[in-house]
């Protein structure tokens, strides 16, 4: 399962929400061993935008950060 967008005061309500779907899978699936993963993706914006005049195509400039 995928999480997006989660912010630092939303982990106990992601892992509330983890917990609650392992639960349920479980009384659904009494006789099989279903794996779950759950992947939290926390809500972070860093934007950097970048202007280079005649840069060559395929060029990598490792100066950049």
């Amino acid at each position: 399962m995928y999480r997006d967008g989660v912010n630092s005061g939303q982990y106990d309500m992601a892992r509330s929400e983890a917990l609650t779907v392992e639960t349920e899978i479980d009384t659904a699936f009494k006789e099989e061993s279903i794996k779950l993963a759950y992947v939290v993706v926390q809500k972070r914006v860093t934007t950097k935008l970048l202007y280079v005049q005649n840069w060559a195509k395929g060029e990598v400039n490792s100066k950049i950060s």
